[in-house]
């Protein structure tokens, strides 16, 4: 039994399926980091623009100061989650192969 009431799952069907799941984990975090990459291209930098047309002088460049260490922020965060999407494919892939291997030993 899968421990949910269902029907039993072969260990190479629950293989296919712990890869699954960790790829589309992966996936997920790619999206998050994309959605990141355009916040900061975009949204971000039109945004921090309007707040420093709204105020002169050094109130003015304090915002264009914060705002672009909140887009380098905003890059290193989606560059941190690319990585971390990138290390979970290989480290899926890696475990996928060794158990694929195991039950055929078996």
């Amino acid at each position: 039994m899968n421990g949910m009431g269902g029907k039993a799952v072969s260990r190479r069907e629950q293989i296919e399926i712990d890869f699954a799941k960790a790829v589309e984990r992966a996936e997920t975090l790619e999206g998050m980091a994309m959605e990141l990459y355009r916040l900061a291209k975009s949204d971000l930098p039109q945004t921090m623009q309007l707040l420093q047309n709204s105020f002169r002088g050094s109130n003015g460049e304090s915002f264009a100061g914060k705002g672009a260490k909140m887009g380098i922020a905003l890059f290193d965060t989606a560059d941190g989650l690319m990585k971390t999407a990138r290390n979970m494919r290989f480290t899926a892939e890696l475990i996928y192969r060794a158990e694929k291997a195991a039950v055929m030993l078996v």
